[in-house]
């Protein structure tokens, strides 16, 4: 019962890409614009290649 209790920050960003970054990695994220400071659990990557960048998209969840 006491984790039903327990809000769980969830949400997603996009940045530079980074090769190492898949689902069940854990890493530090400090990023202005959404807010998010601490560490996450990465859900769920999608990566992308256009005219030599690599970018990402990340659904992360909170590391209590």
């Amino acid at each position: 019962l006491k984790q039903l209790n327990i809000v769980h920050e969830q949400g997603s960003i996009s940045t530079i890409g980074d090769v190492e970054a898949r689902s069940g990695r854990v890493l530090e994220v400090e990023e202005a614009n959404s807010g998010f400071k601490g560490t996450y659990e990465i859900l769920s990557s999608n990566h992308t290649l256009s005219n030599a960048i690599h970018l990402m998209s990340l659904d992360l969840k909170v590391v209590l």
